[in-house]
């Protein structure tokens, strides 16, 4: 009895002694000994193992797991209830319900994996699911009746006539109709219905909160991750001056969420068929036996229109932090190659003129305005770089074809922005004055007139077309007015004169027809009455911009303060340029100096344009404090102040102006 009891008991593997001494127990072979023990001579005894078992406590995944079966079964109860006849007595309760036969329902926004994660990651996932039962009971806009079917229609075919040839990266088919989107691609719908609803500024500022709360929730919250989300937000992104806010922007976090989503279905770079195939291309193959070669292919070509839009988009937004743009590629030339070549829209060739034309700027902005060797470069350098840009220039503008109007105004002023650029180095130099040489006199001359070319073409887009520009036009055309004002600042010198440059640049002039044009788009949109719209908002900034002008060719000449500065101006403008390149001179008017300057609009102008711009409830804008506001030069000082050109320093960080029409400090 008592061998049978040792027999069921393994023992342990070593003695006593070795195990209180922690050294290794060898056991003699065919012995009940271990070597320690006989060469001490000392007794070996094998205890036996504890075979007492602990009680197992429930991991939480395993609590988790319950809960979730827990509320699926309760949710089957529920649909069971709903599905059968009102008079019948039998009711199913969570306990009769079995957890196997339900799953929650997952949706287009969250997949299987997604749920995964979430649980993991404990309450989360109650959360999630919760949150999209509480979003589909609501319904989107099209079901809550900001927008109609038929008029959700008239706004899609809007935006393949005058949108999507401006912005050619985001294809909505011809043959796809809105309600066909909506239900695939939910996300990119409210998006691109929110750009076409630029004539009724209530409505899109309304949806354009639903396009923020859907961001937070798909990627924050539900961790989504796909091709429709990347398209969605370069949409948004295309045409973001619409939501512009003087009070903050969220053009920069939009960016590198655009960016992260780049990265993570790995459109980035060209898949090795040698390796693991990763992202959506993977996806894709996956897909292969259960889908024709055709979607393959059309899936593939949206990935690669999308990455050629974020490198559009942000080398657009990072014009004025010029480090920050993506870089281009050989995958990214690829891209447009590829997609030139199969054709498969009349917009895809378009695609390889808008990337063309932004890698000449990046190259030229590489080339002629690299940190820390501005001011390395001699005069024949800068010549001959100058002359092979513009050569360059020149024969991607005689490669365009006539195209469609919107489309036309766009290249256009790409063309334009890059003629800006070839010579916008004029603006920098460590000489004793901006003009101490013929090649940067030329360069400044060449500067100046460029661009009030660009401005001048902006002038004659007709109103309508304007209103349906993308931001990249609407970027360029400010960044035109900052450079002007930035060269009609710089002092007198052998070679150049301020004066001269002044009436040349016509400042005034150009401010003025802007701000008609401006007013003239501002007029033909539906107003919000509780907040100021971006028209608006621009209409003040070139008021303040003419204010700044008239100061400028007027100064207070009682005020001491500012005789001092007129009487030694050329020599501290001289010094501020050698000291700080990027900040050409900008002092403010001198606050006495308001008293004696005119409104170079006209009193009649001022008493209308302030009856009409000051009409929305100032107290829920507190930027703009009074009418008073834009009667003087401080808003478009706080903007030339903000505005710079260099690139940033190792390590800067994102431009953070908040005041700048578009953020640039």
């Amino acid at each position: 009895m008592e061998d049978a009891s040792q027999a069921s008991f393994p023992k342990r593997r070593s003695c006593a002694r070795c195990i209180k001494a922690k050294v290794k127990c060898s056991v003699i072979q065919g012995r009940d000994i271990c070597e320690r023990c006989h060469r001490l001579n000392r007794d070996c005894e094998f205890g036996n193992v504890d075979l007492r078992r602990r009680r197992k406590t429930a991991t939480r995944t395993e609590r988790l797991e319950k809960r979730i079966e827990e509320l699926a079964a309760q949710l089957a109860a529920q649909q069971n209830e709903s599905l059968q006849p009102s008079n019948s007595t039998h009711t199913s309760s969570p306990e009769a319900a079995p957890a196997g036969m339900f799953t929650p329902p997952v949706s287009e926004d969250i997949d299987p994996a997604t749920l995964g994660n979430a649980a993991s990651s404990g309450e989360a996932f109650n959360q999630i699911y919760f949150l999209r039962k509480q979003q589909e009971a609501e319904g989107d806009v099209v079901d809550r009746g900001f927008i109609t079917p038929t008029r959700a229609e008239l706004l899609l075919e809007k935006y393949r006539t005058v949108k999507m040839p401006s912005f050619p990266f985001v294809i909505i088919p011809a043959g796809k109709t809105a309600t066909d989107l909506r239900r695939e691609s939910p996300f990119l719908f409210l998006a691109i219905m929110t750009v076409c609803l630029e004539d009724d500024i209530p409505l899109q500022g309304k949806i354009v909160d639903e396009i923020r709360s859907e961001i937070s929730k798909r990627m924050i919250l539900g961790d989504k991750r796909n091709l429709e989300l990347l398209q969605g937000l370069l949409v948004h992104l295309g045409w973001y001056h619409y939501h512009f806010s003087p009070l903050g922007h969220q053009m920069y976090l939009l960016l590198n969420l655009a960016r992260a989503l780049i990265f993570e279905l790995c459109l980035d770079r060209s898949p090795n068929a040698n390796a693991e195939e990763q992202g959506i291309l993977m996806e894709i193959k996956k897909k292969l036996a259960l889908t024709h070669k055709v979607n393959e292919d059309d899936d593939v070509a949206n990935g690669k229109r999308a990455v050629l839009g974020f490198y559009y988009v942000s080398s657009i937004l990072c014009m004025c932090r010029k480090g920050l743009a993506m870089k281009f590629t050989p995958w990214l030339d690829e891209c447009c190659r590829s997609l030139k070549e199969r054709n498969q829209y009349p917009t895809d060739a378009s695609i390889e003129r808008f990337i063309k034309l932004r890698l000449l700027h990046q190259n030229i902005s590489d080339t002629l305005l690299n940190d820390g060797q501005v001011e390395c470069h001699s005069d024949s350098v800068l010549e001959m770089s100058q002359t092979a840009f513009q050569n360059e220039l020149s024969t991607l503008e005689a490669g365009l074809p006539a195209l469609s109007s919107v489309e036309q105004y766009a290249l256009e002023v790409e063309c334009l922005i890059i003629a800006v650029a070839i010579h916008e180095i004029a603006l920098y130099t460590g000489q004793p004055s901006c003009a101490a040489s013929i090649a940067r006199t030329k360069s400044l001359s060449s500067l100046l007139r460029s661009s009030r070319a660009l401005l001048n073409f902006c002038l004659r887009v007709p109103d309508d077309a304007i209103q349906h520009l993308s931001l990249a036009t609407i970027t360029m055309f400010w960044y035109a007015i900052l450079v002007l004002a930035k060269v009609v600042l710089i002092p007198s010198a052998p070679g150049w004169d301020r004066e001269t440059a002044k009436k040349e640049a016509d400042l005034a002039g150009l401010g003025r027809a802007a701000k008609d044009k401006l007013t003239s788009v501002r007029l033909t949109q539906k107003q919000c009455p509780d907040s100021l719209d971006v028209w608006t908002y621009f209409c003040h900034v070139m008021r303040s911009m003419l204010i700044w002008n008239k100061k400028q060719e007027q100064p207070d000449k009682e005020d001491p303060v500012a005789d001092g500065i007129r009487n030694a101006s050329d020599a501290l403008a001289i010094a501020k340029y050698n000291n700080d390149p990027c900040a050409l001179v900008d002092q403010p008017t001198p606050p006495a100096a308001a008293d004696c300057v005119t409104d170079p609009i006209g009193e009649e102008e001022t008493a209308r344009i302030a009856e009409v711009d000051t009409s929305p409830d100032m107290s829920q804008e507190s930027w703009f404090q009074s009418p008073d506001e834009f009667l003087d030069d401080s808003l478009w000082q706080r903007v030339l102040d903000d505005f710079t050109l260099l690139p940033p320093a190792p390590f800067g960080g994102y431009p953070a102006g908040a005041f700048a029409p578009f953020g640039y400090p």
